[in-house]
């Protein structure tokens, strides 16, 4: 009898592993600089954080801004990789808490990551974009006198080492899974901050992880906010409401597991969307939590997600870089166009990359998208019969903010940042539809 019993049991475990074809890794590291290496806070540009008399100092961390003071909570590096070894497919995606990923810190880390395995195709790397996350990490003199601060090569390859190690802790956390997609409207959170008449797209997307023993693990979180709730004057490093949505995830799926636990606990990857007009309604925690309680009302109607996609990319041309700086100012007697020239220091160039699952795909932009570009990128998708696309905003490149012409026109704060004029958006979208009949 107890020998029928061994048996059935096996065969239940060897059915669930056969039903799993995909295996799923997921980790967070705590990458926050020590309060003793005096690195910066990136994001914000404003005179809060600026330390204009020490902008000749030799001090060995900072030029142009305060340093950070200590941590609200921590920034991360979380990954999620994504394995199909019968058809020799990976995925790998991480999110880090910082403003933005350069082209340059991109092209790095695929050094290293090659090492492991991974092509470029294969790899999509997020900025949270938290306005509270470390600064000294871009090598280029726009960025850091901008929100960065001046560059430091040694927390640079430090910093570089720790997403390394991130990847890996995932990798080694491979197990046979499940993965669900759950779309749904949220209410309250965010608002459109260049007025309450723009279009604002209130929709938040989840692809959760389930373990072939039937627990929740954590996944990926797609939604459209800036990570300023904090405000400028903060000098506290935190992951801000992209970090407050990570961990009201992770308290839900608490929940959801119960006591008994197989796994670690939940991870969840912040990927933001087109959010280059968004801005969060609710401070911090009070935001997570309002998320999480949204998730769990609509829990029931999330979907299973087939495990087959493939990955395409494409380097593209966007245009000669420059920043209008009439756009910067309100004064009607000013010409319409001053153009500073910046094609020394940012590349005409940048990538897009598309994740096309059966019935829903993945679509990067690279930089911060509004609302209404993103709004046409998934009618241009739709129309060429992707019905279900997610925006991943901030991912392999950071080129600051695309407008449509009508918002570039009216100028404004992010017409100012702007790198590529009225139609450097138009183009962005041009090159993923153009894209969408190869493979």
């Amino acid at each position: 009898m107890k020998i029928k019993i061994t048996f059935f049991i096996l065969l239940i475990l060897c059915a669930q592993l056969l039903k799993a074809e995909v295996y799923v890794g997921l980790s967070a590291l705590d990458v926050t600089p020590q309060t003793e290496e005096m690195i910066p806070l990136g994001g914000y540009g404003s005179t809060e954080r600026r330390e204009w008399l020490n902008f000749f100092t030799k001090k060995p961390h900072w030029r142009m801004f305060r340093p950070g003071q200590g941590v609200l909570d921590p920034i991360r590096s979380k990954v999620m990789y994504i394995n199909r070894a019968d058809q020799n497919k990976k995925l790998l995606f991480i999110s880090l808490d910082v403003v933005g990923v350069t082209k340059e810190m991109h092209r790095d880390l695929m050094v290293r990551l090659k090492d492991l395995g991974f092509d470029s195709a294969s790899v999509i790397i997020s900025g949270t974009h938290t306005h509270s996350g470390p600064g000294a990490l871009a090598d280029n003199p726009v960025w850091e006198i901008m929100a960065m601060d001046r560059f430091q090569p040694e927390y640079y390859k430090k910093f570089l080492g720790q997403v390394i190690d991130s990847v890996k802790i995932a990798i080694s956390k491979v197990q046979p899974a499940e993965l669900y997609t759950l779309t749904f409207s949220t209410e309250g959170l965010v608002k459109n901050r260049r007025g309450s008449d723009r279009p604002l797209d209130h929709d938040a997307n989840l692809l959760l992880v389930k373990s072939a023993q039937n627990e929740w693990l954590g996944g990926m979180v797609n939604f459209a906010i800036h990570g300023t709730s904090h405000g400028a004057s903060n000098l506290y490093f935190s992951s801000d409401a992209p970090g407050a949505i990570e961990k009201g995830l992770q308290d839900l799926i608490r929940e959801k597991n119960g006591l008994v636990r197989l796994s670690d606990e939940a991870t969840f990857l912040f990927v933001n969307g087109a959010e280059g007009d968004v801005a969060p309604k609710k401070h911090h925690q009070e935001l997570g939590d309002f998320f999480a309680s949204q998730t769990n009302a609509h829990w029931d109607d999330m979907q299973s997600l087939d495990p087959e996609w493939e990955v395409v990319q494409k380097e593209f041309e966007i245009g000669k870089p420059h920043i209008n700086i009439a756009k910067c100012a309100t004064q009607k007697w000013m010409p319409k166009k001053i153009n500073l020239g910046l094609k020394r220091w940012i590349s005409s160039k940048s990538i897009i990359t598309q994740v096309r699952f059966q019935n829903l795909w993945f679509v990067t932009w690279p930089g911060e998208a509004t609302t209404e570009l993103g709004m046409k990128l998934r009618e241009e998708l739709k129309a060429s019969g992707v019905q279900n696309s997610w925006i991943l905003g901030l991912s392999n490149d950071h080129l600051a903010y695309f407008l449509t012409p009508e918002e570039f026109e009216k100028g404004g704060y992010e017409a100012c940042c702007n790198f590529f004029g009225e139609h450097g958006g138009l183009k962005v979208i041009e090159a993923h539809t153009k894209l969408i009949g190869s493979n």
